[in-house]
């Protein structure tokens, strides 16, 4: 553990340096009188003192009072290193890298250089000085050798904290030498340079451009990477808590995919820092790449907990990844309706509710705490998720390609601090700078091309000319996306067919059935298992996302069977109103999953008027009792993708309700079967009845785009609430293409009708 002094000589890196160094003070009021008498002591007992105030204030936020505090002090005891260090530690604070801040910058360097000449011996002196020179300019080449000195210094003095501090000052150094040549391309032909205009405009461009214009470098930058490893490596020995020390190594572990180190080196940062939510959402990311759903749920849930409010939001903001319209509502929320919003949002968007974990949600905090690591730039002041790279990123996840291009001279302007608007970096000025790094992003799978520009050196890049529009045209288009989530990677679909009944009995709820082609010999395909588990569910909820019916099953299904039975039947008692549903398979084995899901409809069954349940398309449907009743007393093998081959005969269910009988208890009605030509071939088809619950042949009608089946049935209705029906039809004419079938009963004692429509397919099946 580092001393008492050490801890307080290192503050975090995001928390306020002045905070913490506020710690030394003892509380005072305002600046008493400085008295010309007393001896050298005594003036240097009271300018200790107002060093003390100072630091007071300015852990308060008061910079100016602070400031004048010092300035008392240093005439005080023109030679009390700590004044002049203060001084200059708060002057360098407050100026950024801009032309404005050029006085300023050299005020506080002349304030440092004044601690160290009176005292060269202190490694927090020269640790301060070579983190100004960062900001200005080309000065900040003299960095280094400022580091070096303090690092010599903090070993001389045994102070770990300030050791760890400025390791991790070095291991900046080298791995931004790095990142500004690793992924570095080389031009060849006849291409001159990477033009961003020109990947704006043509959407080929990047790709062309990428494979045939230029090739890598092969371990470009690779000594310096090493470098900024053994750096970071001792500031984390010399102190394991150590925020940018281990945020360091945990990103080159992470790029490197290093995955076994990067946890281990979280898992470290944790039992040194456990109260440092940056180290739960570090140790979050790691678990979610290993495939630990569940602990990695755990850490991120501890990392937000941990959080300020503040920052807290600001992680969690949903608003980078809504289209504009929709993040610009979401920003006017309040914070207990963000919080409904957010449980909304990723509750409709977890992939697998089957699951435990929301692959999702863990997938955008991955991509939060990765962004963290990466982008952020304390001397900016920007976390990671504020920077254009870091919004594409949690956008679009990691880039498959990435290309760097070197630098030019060039007028880049003057790189200034985040302006108000969106906490952009902007560069304003005419200033010339040694040139800027060319990095381009390129998704091949849905041509998404990003391009930065960034200064060398910096741990920063802004979007290229005009990417800026092209990546808010992106995010229209395509908010987010997660294709790298690995359970999206094995996703197979689910066909669907959903039909609806009047509910038993005086049941006001009406029956929904759900009928699903599970693909389960493609998701236990190439398994050696003879058998293994499979999991599958419905899930119903309302439009807010809370849960209206709910349903899991577990099964053991034969892995090697020839004749996989697919089909799975799922039934939901649901009050009339608009619902979402999803249908899903998990085989756990082989980690492949399926679902579908859409919107669904529910319409109140009436008990006096006319009515027709929805229609089942099924392969076969066939009484199991003399007299059914109802779908109970039936074999239905339905057809959940309603499609058909040419030449399969098309099987109707159906129910109607409320029929009004004659004096002998006698129903009667007329039923017609529309088959309509939604799109195929323009050619003539015909169909044919073949057979139905009363055995009635009906009228064949041939026509160019329909045919027209009629039939009348009549039927004593008895005790029971409903007439169940069911054809077959033969469509062996039909061309492949879509169709509208439309079911038309009409009541011929109160000539009452009511109508139902199914679209199925017809294509010819595929051939190996």
């Amino acid at each position: 553990m580092p001393s008492r002094s050490c801890a307080r000589s290192s503050p975090s890196r995001w928390g306020t340096a002045l905070l913490m160094s506020a710690a030394l003070a003892l509380g005072s009021g305002a600046i008493a009188p400085i008295l010309a008498q007393g001896t050298a002591g005594d003036k240097v007992a009271r300018a200790n003192a107002l060093v003390r105030d100072a630091m007071m204030y300015a852990g308060r936020g008061d910079t100016s009072a602070a400031l004048e505090h010092l300035k008392q002090a240093i005439r005080l005891a023109p030679t009390l290193a700590e004044a002049h260090y203060r001084r200059g530690m708060l002057l360098a604070r407050q100026a950024g890298t801009n032309l404005a801040d050029m006085f300023k910058r050299r005020a506080a360097s002349a304030a440092l250089e004044r601690a160290i000449r009176i005292d060269r011996g202190n490694p927090r002196y020269f640790l301060e000085l070579g983190r100004l020179r960062l900001k200005q300019g080309f000065m900040r080449l003299d960095a280094k050798r400022f580091f070096n000195r303090a690092l010599r210094a903090a070993r001389e003095r045994g102070d770990p904290a300030v050791i760890a501090e400025v390791a991790g000052e070095l291991g900046d150094i080298y791995h931004r030498r790095y990142q500004a040549i690793g992924h570095r391309r080389l031009v060849t032909g006849s291409a001159f340079r990477f033009d961003p205009n020109e990947a704006l405009g043509n959407p080929n461009y990047a790709r062309d451009f990428l494979s045939e214009r230029s090739s890598e470098i092969p371990d470009a930058g690779e000594l310096d990477l090493r470098q900024a490893e053994e750096h970071y490596r001792a500031g984390v020995a010399a102190w394991p808590a150590h925020d940018a020390s281990t945020t360091g190594l945990l990103g080159i572990l992470y790029d490197q995919q290093r995955f076994e180190e990067y946890h281990e080196g979280a898992r470290r940062f944790l039992r040194a820092a456990p109260r440092n939510p940056r180290a739960y959402l570090f140790y979050g990311l790691g678990l979610w790449r290993m495939g630990r759903g569940r602990e990695a749920t755990r850490a991120f849930d501890r990392a937000l907990a941990l959080m300020p409010p503040a920052e807290r939001a600001r992680l969690t903001n949903l608003s980078l990844i809504l289209r504009r319209t929709r993040a610009e509502r979401y920003e006017r929320l309040t914070s207990a309706e963000r919080a409904e919003f957010h449980r909304i949002y990723w509750s409709a968007n977890d992939p697998l509710k089957l699951t435990v974990e929301n692959e999702h949600l863990l997938e955008h905090l991955a991509r939060v705490a990765y962004t963290d690591i990466r982008f952020s730039s304390p001397e900016l002041h920007l976390r990671g998720w504020e920077t254009d790279r870091g919004v594409i990123y949690i956008r679009y996840g990691p880039p498959p390609i990435i290309a760097t291009f070197p630098p030019g001279t060039s007028q880049i302007g003057q790189m200034v601090g985040p302006m108000a608007e969106g906490g952009r970096i902007m560069l304003t000025g005419d200033v010339m700078l040694t040139g800027r790094i060319t990095t381009v992003w390129y998704y091949p799978e849905r041509n998404l091309r990003f391009v930065f520009y960034g200064p060398p050196g910096y741990n920063f890049a802004r979007f290229a000319g005009e990417f800026q529009a092209y990546a808010e045209d992106a995010r229209y288009a395509l908010p987010v996306k997660y294709d790298n989530v690995p359970v999206n990677e094995a996703l197979d679909s689910i066909a669907i067919q959903v039909a609806a009944f009047k509910g038993v009995g005086d049941s006001a709820t009406t029956e929904v059935v759900i009928f699903a082609d599970v693909p389960l010999r493609r998701m236990v395909e190439g398994v050696d298992l003879a058998e293994g588990p499979l999991e599958s569910g419905l899930f119903v909820t309302d439009l807010l996302e809370r849960t209206v019916a709910e349903e899991r099953r577990n099964e053991t299904v034969r892995f090697q069977s020839e004749r996989q039975f697919e089909q799975r039947t799922f039934v939901a008692h649901l009050e009339p109103g608009e619902y979402r549903y999803r249908v899903e398979a998990r085989q756990p084995t082989t980690r492949r999953a399926a679902r579908g899901a859409s919107r669904l409809a529910v319409e109140a069954f009436d008990r006096a008027t006319l009515m027709l349940s929805d229609i089942v398309l099924a392969d076969r449907v066939a009484p199991r009792e003399e007299e059914p009743v109802g779908r109970a007393g039936f074999f239905i093998d339905p057809n959940p993708a309603m499609h058909y081959a040419p030449g399969e005969e098309v099987h109707l269910y159906w129910e109607i309700y409320n029929l009004v009988p004659d004096t002998a208890g006698t129903v009667r009605y007329e039923a017609e079967i529309v088959i309509r030509v939604q799109s195929l071939e323009r050619r003539g088809f015909a169909a044919r009845l073949v057979g139905g619950l009363l055995d009635v042949v009906g009228a064949s009608a041939k026509g160019d785009d329909q045919v027209s089946l009629r039939y009348e049935v009549s039927d004593v209705a008895g005790a029971r609430d409903r007439l169940p029906a069911w054809v077959a039809i033969d469509l062996a004419d039909a061309p492949n293409g879509t169709y509208v079938l439309e079911l038309i009963i009409t009541d011929q004692h109160t000539g009452l009708t009511v109508v139902r429509r199914r679209s199925f397919t017809v294509t010819e099946p595929d051939t190996p």
